[in-house]
């Protein structure tokens, strides 16, 4: 006969025979696991729609809904004649493409510049202060080339096209201005002007909107994670095997307030009782 005292498992050993170890039974059903998993999902599915609700509207919200026009001008940084007859001079050409990619990358970081942007806003009149114009202004070389691009980007088409002209003008006359009384030989000019944009750039609502899903999604599965991580209610007859390492021996339904009993069984309120308590006898009528 068992103690009290004893741990459950060894009175269960006792009564039941031994229990296998939790590690030593048969790998759990797959579908018994996936059924878990939708029951848990099912279970907090109005907090994952919360979250991920929470995740698109934030995309939505740090997407620009108002449209954007880009205008580019061209520019040629290099030797002002070229030649293709040049006979015992590979050394020199590749020396001078090294000295013209040096340039180039100067006049990438030239042209964002303040100065530049100053003189640009005023050569174009536009309602723009140099600090706007600066932050709307990006340059960058075409690779393997003497090429480099200005391009402008704003809410008004006209004025991106305005600004990538007046941006190229002011950065031609400074890179003039500093060449002045030296032989070199780097010839800076415009390629190929701006022309007036007439499609907008895509706002990328569509990525945004498909990254804040996948952020939404992934976000409400960590917190559901860590919520049932947490709880530690018992639903189930497989929870009790799976946290406890238990057979399950039987399952006591919930009655709450309707006890299975029978309507003769049933006791009477103490009120219902008095009723059918018997009176005292009346008293006798007095004579005369």
């Amino acid at each position: 006969m068992p103690r009290r005292d004893e741990p459950l498992r060894e009175r269960l050993d006792c009564a039941f025979g031994p229990v296998a170890p939790l590690d030593d039974r048969a790998p759990a059903n797959p579908n018994m696991e996936l059924r878990r998993y939708l029951s848990i999902a099912r279970h907090r599915l109005p907090l994952i729609i919360v979250i991920v609700l929470a995740a698109l509207l934030g995309a939505y919200l740090i997407t620009p809904r108002q449209s954007r026009y880009s205008a580019t001008t061209t520019i040629y940084v290099g030797p002002k004649t070229l030649s293709l007859n040049q006979t015992g001079a590979a050394a020199q050409a590749g020396s001078a493409t090294t000295g013209y990619d040096r340039f180039i990358n100067t006049f990438v970081q030239m042209i964002q510049t303040l100065d530049i942007a100053d003189s640009a806003q005023a050569r174009a009149d536009v309602p723009r202060t140099p600090k706007e114009v600066l932050s709307e202004v990006s340059a960058q070389q075409i690779f393997a080339t003497n090429l480099m691009q200005i391009t402008v980007t704003d809410r008004d088409p006209t004025v991106a096209k305005q600004l990538s002209q007046a941006v190229s003008d002011a950065f031609i006359a400074k890179a003039n201005t500093l060449s002045q009384g030296n032989d070199a030989e780097a010839y800076v000019t415009v390629l190929q002007p701006p022309v007036l944009p007439t499609t907008p750039l895509d706002n990328g609502i569509i990525r945004n909107m498909l990254i804040g899903l996948a952020l939404g999604v992934v976000v409400a599965g960590i917190v559901v994670a860590l919520l049932e991580y947490v709880d530690i209610t018992i639903r189930v007859p497989d929870d009790v095997e799976r946290r406890l390492g238990l057979p399950v021996l039987g399952v006591i339904p919930a009655l709450g307030d309707r006890l299975p009993t029978s309507r003769t069984t049933r006791v009477q309120p103490a009120r219902a009782s008095r009723r059918h308590e018997p009176t005292s006898a009346p008293r006798a009528a007095s004579h005369g």
